[in-house]
């Protein structure tokens, strides 16, 4: 198994598509039931944009969970992430702590993209001492 980085970033992508489209859905599931507003103190709340918020990190905690850490992505695209010491799946905690570094970097994108397109590692990977690795 080799380290991948082109593989990566196509498998991220599939995986935001995928939580747009539940996204989509959960939107028009609240709009139709006209679940979608509601006003608190005089104030109007749109809560599906606070729900959407949520589908993205339950998205990939779902897959840390119950499927080793694969989404949805990494599966289309053949990758695995893996212990970067003993190359096995990693424990749980290890996959959430992995998650939750992953969306920091989300949070600062420009850095974490410029950081990973040089040196082929993302900083969830340095923080979980994982790596994502090519299996087909």
């Amino acid at each position: 198994m080799k380290q991948t980085k082109g593989s990566r970033m196509v498998a991220f992508l599939i995986d935001i598509i995928a939580t747009t489209s539940v996204n989509f859905v959960v939107k028009d599931w609240f709009s139709s039931y006209h679940m979608g507003n509601f006003s608190f103190m005089g104030q109007e709340f749109d809560i599906t944009i606070r729900l959407s918020l949520l589908v993205i990190p339950l998205y990939f905690l779902i897959f840390d969970l119950f499927n080793q850490g694969k989404t949805a992505g990494k599966l289309v695209m053949g990758i695995v992430t893996v212990d970067a010491q003993t190359q096995v799946a990693p424990d749980r905690l290890t996959l959430m702590v992995r998650t939750l570094f992953k969306f920091i970097s989300i949070a600062f994108w420009p850095l974490s993209f410029l950081f990973f397109v040089i040196s082929a590692t993302s900083l969830q990977d340095i923080v979980a001492k994982t790596v994502t690795l090519k299996t087909k």
